[in-house]
C-alpha cells in the first residue's frame, strides 16, 4: 500500500490535515470537525453485480445516493454497495475509511470515480476534504489538486 502523503509531495500537493477521533459518519465529522471551512462529501464503494464494475461515488455529504439518476451517467445495471472485502481488495480499504485517496492502491485503474458536479460549481481552490485512507485523520486540498491527485492516479472519472 501506497502512503498518501508521500504522493502528495510527489505531485507538489499542499494540504490541511486535521487528527481527530475515528469518524465513521457524516453526523461524527460534523459533530467532531465543525471547523473546517470547505466542501466535504460522503464516499461510496458500489458494485455493479451485473457486469463486475466498481465505483467510487464521491457525493456532497447530505445528499442521498440516487442510483436511478446515476444509472443513464454511469451506465450500470444493478448497483449496490461493495462489501469491506471488495473494498479492501480493490482501494485497501476498510468501512469508515472510505476515501478517493485509496486510489493510490488501485494498480489496474478498475475503479470508475463517479464525482459531484460540486466539483464543477467550485472555485479551483476551494477545500474538499477527505480522510488520508484512515478515520482518523482529514485531509484538505483544493478542488484544482484533487483533480492532479486524481488524473494522477489513471482511474476513469465522470461527473454526474
Amino acid at each position: 500500500m501506497s502512503d498518501i502523503f508521500k504522493v502528495l509531495e510527489e505531485l507538489s500537493i499542499s494540504y490541511k490535515k486535521y487528527d481527530h477521533p475515528a469518524i465513521k459518519t457524516v453526523a461524527q465529522g460534523e459533530l467532531l470537525c465543525p471547523f473546517m471551512e470547505g466542501l466535504h462529501f460522503k464516499n461510496l464503494f458500489i458494485k455493479d453485480k451485473k457486469v463486475n464494475n466498481f465505483y467510487l461515488v464521491v457525493i456532497e455529504e447530505h445528499r442521498q445516493l440516487d442510483t436511478k439518476a446515476l444509472k443513464p451517467i454511469v451506465g450500470w445495471k444493478a448497483p449496490s454497495f461493495a462489501g469491506e472485502e471488495l473494498l479492501m481488495e480493490h482501494l485497501g480499504l476498510y468501512s469508515g475509511a472510505v476515501s478517493p485517496f485509496g486510489l493510490i492502491n488501485d494498480d489496474d485503474h478498475s475503479v470508475v470515480v463517479v464525482l459531484d458536479k460540486l466539483f464543477l460549481d467550485n472555485e479551483s481552490d476551494v477545500l474538499v476534504h477527505f480522510h488520508p485512507n484512515v478515520n482518523t485523520a482529514t485531509i484538505g486540498i483544493t478542488v484544482k489538486d484533487f483533480i492532479k491527485f486524481l488524473d494522477y492516479c489513471g482511474n476513469k472519472y465522470i461527473f454526474e
